[in-house]
């Protein structure tokens, strides 16, 4: 855990927490999806990273499917008091991001695959040559998708959620990257 923070600028090399890791307390989320907030706001992209992360921590929200951006673009067209107050919360969480990152440096906009990977970079993982829908990540983990899943022929994914042990790890959710 301690080297996963000092990975990602949460704590210092004398493994005090860092000025960045103090905005990360800050915010409601898991440290992975705070990073992932946090440096979307300073892309200017705090919205879509709000919605990011309540998409993965409300289970069911925009549907089952493994495919991320599939599912936020169902989410953005249901309606109801659920799907309302997830906006709400999104939109919270967007906000608190954009004022914990004013002032900092700029990063580069990414896509919603390049937000998992900033969240959970041992979890990009690139397909097994020959064998459609087994993947390694660089982490070292072997993960599994249904072949007959269109994400399956991704060359690159970032993989947001996934379940099992050893190699049954099986894909919950994820994004295609380059």
């Amino acid at each position: 855990a301690k080297t996963r923070l000092q990975g990602i600028g949460a704590l210092g090399e004398d493994g005090r927490i860092t000025a960045h890791g103090k905005a990360l307390a800050a915010i409601p989320l898991p440290v992975p999806l705070a990073h992932m907030l946090l440096d979307a706001a300073r892309a200017g992209e705090g919205d879509m990273a709000g919605r990011l992360a309540v998409l993965l921590t409300e289970p069911g929200l925009g549907g089952r499917g493994v495919d991320v951006e599939a599912r936020l673009g169902r989410w953005r067209g249901q309606r109801g008091d659920r799907s309302e107050g997830a906006v709400r919360l999104a939109r919270r969480l967007a906000s608190i991001g954009d004022k914990l990152a004013a002032g900092t440096d700029e990063v580069a906009p990414r896509s919603i695959g390049g937000w998992i990977s900033t969240a959970w970079p041992d979890r990009v993982a690139r397909q097994r040559a020959g064998q459609r829908g087994e993947y390694l990540s660089v982490g070292g983990r072997a993960y599994r998708i249904d072949p007959v899943e269109p994400l399956a022929g991704s060359e690159w994914l970032a993989i947001a959620d996934a379940q099992g042990h050893a190699a049954g790890v099986r894909i919950l959710a994820a994004a295609p990257i380059e």
